[in-house]
Parts: structure tokens; C-alpha cells; sequence
């Protein structure tokens, strides 16, 4: 049996309460209990939907198999996470970097008590170093492209495979709620389902679009009060829709940075104005400029700001080569299925043995 950890929580391990129970099917089973401990199969709510039963949202990480994230960035060999940083080339950028990296890590390993704390309570030994437990899976399953992860550029682990995105199953028929001889380009504004006291951001950026000849689709989720924000003539507002249902018909997203979406929206192609809000967005951000796929605004941008911005990237053929370019190197492989034929293959390798790269379908992008 083998440990899973999807993207969605990935950002959450470090918040999770030791000892907390994991659904696997129609049970839970804590550490420790049979089936526990070390090694569980846990059910998946999301993304790989190939071995749903069992696969699932991790909600103890004390000794994994195989993780499953967002980004490898476990090497110093980019900009720190969280630090919103775009690589430097030459000795000035090195240099940044591994201090800059010296002290994440220093900070991260303030952590490591209680990690081992954790682990000896299962019996297991303790760890030298925070990053040693990740690094030393079996596999390590990013969810997107190498070209969308600044740590690709740099020689990493054989365990580290770039499977692609994952996305939930959405339905492709969209029924625009303008006039169908309404041709105006499609802006999709979307602030994150999760709160990060984004109202005034959204209304920003609604009173950006007020007035252009664009039609301008607000995704509010369960994070924004609808009733309170000021739709101009040219906006609507849904609670809900799927982004890869929409997407297609989009010509810009402005957006938080949140990466689920930033997969997305290249997925097909639409550049991004990005205003990142916080956690992992800044460096979401620096990626979308890197690849020349959209390009970056502070979070306190003025409405005037936003909308001199909007325009210029509906009108930047640049930004628009950039998204297909990364809409390619997204579509390569399918995350779900990646992952899905990494667990099946660890049933025949030995215990602790990494996963080789290349016996890995469309591996050779990661080399």
C-alpha cells in the first residue's frame, strides 16, 4: 500500500493535526490500527479518478511513498518558495539564490522536532534533515510541466517525475449569458473559492472593466458576498462554473495567481493577468511572466491600473503565443493517468526503491 498526496492539500500538510484519522473507502483507519501506520491506500475526492478507491487526500505525512504536489521546488536550485522571485541568471543570480535558499531552509527546519517528534511515536527513525522524508519517496509526481516549474532547469532526483495537470471532469457546452451577437472578448475574473479578503480586489478589478468593449464574467465562489459588489452593464456574476468549461471561449483571465487556475487557464491557451493575493500565488506569478504567458500587477492596483493592463494584454499577440506555447507543454500528458501507472508500478519494485524516470510514458520532457 502506498501514501498519497494529492495537490489540493499539499499546501496544508504543515497545518494538519498529528494523529487525525484518514478515510479509506467505507471506514477510517487511524496510525497504528491495521492497514494504517506507514503504508495506507486512501480515497480520492479529486484528481487522479483512475484508481479513485484508492487514492485519497493524505491526512498524516509521517512516511510517504509517493507524493503528488504542485511544484519540486525541494532543491536550491531556484528562487526560495513563497518568495514571489523570478530566476537571475549569472553569479549575481546564483548568489541570491543560495543565500536566499540558506535561510528558507533554516526556517523550514525549525519544523524538525516535531517531525521526528511525530515519527517516533510510529516508530520510525528520525531524520537528519526536514527535506530527507520528501526527497527520499519513491516518487515525487509534480502536477504540471517542467516548463512551468523554475526547478526543472536544474538536475533533480530520479524519483521527480513532471506528470502534467490533473483536472476534475467538467462539461464542455457553455451558455454565454450575453446576446449571441455579442462578439466582445470574454475577460474571466476568478479571486480564489477560498477567503483571502478579496472583495475589494474583485470590485478593483470589476470597475477596471467598466465601460470596455469586453464582456467581463465574475466567478464569485463561496468567498465573495455578490450582493455587495457593483456589476457594471457589461458583467455578470456566477457563483459557480467550471473554468475548463469556460476557458475556451476566454481571450483573458485576471486572477489571484491560485495554481489549479493558472494550470487551467493554460491548459487552453489563455494568457493570465496575475494579482497575486498571497501563499503560493506570488510565485505563480513569476512563473506565468517567465514563460511569457501573462504578465503581473500588484494586489493594490488601481482600477485605472487594471484596466490600461487588461487592455494592453487583450492586445499583446506575445502574450497570446506564449499561453499555446504553454497549452502544448501542458498537453503532453494527463496528470491523472501519470500517477494512476506510477502506483501501479511500485507493486513491483522493491520496498524503497525509486521509481526510474525513464520507464515513465512521455518521461523524456523531464530529463
Amino acid at each position: 500500500m502506498y501514501l498519497i498526496v494529492v495537490e489540493e492539500d499539499f499546501d496544508r500538510l504543515g497545518h494538519l493535526p498529528h494523529g487525525s484519522r484518514v478515510a479509506t473507502g467505507d471506514h477510517s483507519l487511524a496510525p497504528g490500527e491495521e492497514g494504517g501506520g506507514e503504508q495506507l491506500i486512501l480515497r480520492a475526492e479529486r484528481g487522479v479518478k483512475r484508481l479513485r478507491r484508492d487514492l485519497g487526500v493524505v491526512r498524516d505525512l509521517t512516511q510517504p511513498h509517493i507524493l503528488v504536489g504542485a511544484r519540486c521546488e525541494l532543491l536550491p536550485r531556484a528562487p526560495p518558495l513563497f518568495s514571489g522571485l523570478r530566476p537571475l541568471d549569472g553569479r549575481l543570480g546564483a548568489a541570491r539564490d543560495h543565500l536566499l535558499n540558506r535561510f528558507a531552509t533554516r526556517l523550514l527546519a525549525s519544523g524538525l522536532p516535531a517531525l521526528n517528534k511525530a515519527r517516533s511515536e510510529r516508530q520510525l527513525d528520525p531524520l537528519e534533515d526536514w527535506a530527507a522524508q520528501l526527497l527520499g519517496v519513491q516518487a515525487i509526481c509534480v502536477l504540471t510541466a517542467p516548463e512551468l516549474d523554475f526547478s526543472s532547469r536544474g538536475a533533480l532526483p530520479a524519483n521527480v517525475h513532471y506528470v502534467g495537470p490533473a483536472f476534475e471532469p467538467y462539461p464542455t457546452d457553455w451558455t454565454s449569458p450575453w446576446p449571441e451577437t455579442n462578439s466582445d472578448p470574454l475577460v474571466l475574473l476568478s479571486f480564489s473559492t477560498s477567503y483571502m479578503n478579496q472583495q475589494a480586489l474583485a470590485q478593483r478589478a470589476l470597475d477596471a472593466v467598466a465601460g470596455m468593449p469586453v464582456r467581463a464574467l465574475l466567478t464569485t465562489g463561496p468567498a465573495l458576498a455578490d450582493e455587495r459588489l457593483r456589476l457594471p452593464a457589461n458583467a455578470r456574476a456566477v457563483p459557480y462554473i467550471p473554468h475548463r468549461t469556460v476557458l475556451p471561449h476566454a481571450a483573458l483571465v485576471v486572477t489571484h495567481a491560485g495554481w489549479q487556475t493558472v494550470n487551467a487557464a493554460l491548459a487552453d491557451g489563455v494568457p493570465l493577468l496575475c494579482i497575486p493575493d498571497g501563499r503560493d500565488q506570488p510565485d505563480n506569478a513569476a512563473r506565468v511572466v517567465t514563460t511569457g504567458a501573462g504578465v503581473r500587477v500588484r494586489k493594490n492596483a488601481s482600477p485605472e491600473r487594471l484596466r490600461r493592463v487588461i487592455t494592453r494584454a487583450l492586445e499583446d499577440p506575445a502574450l497570446r503565443r506564449g499561453a499555446r506555447a504553454m497549452a502544448d507543454a501542458l498537453a503532453q500528458s494527463d496528470g491523472a493517468v501519470e500517477v494512476a501507472e506510477i502506483v501501479e508500478r511500485l507493486g513491483g519494485e522493491p520496498a524503497g526503491a525509486p521509481i526510474a524516470r525513464q520507464r515513465l510514458r512521455g518521461a523524456q520532457r523531464a530529463e
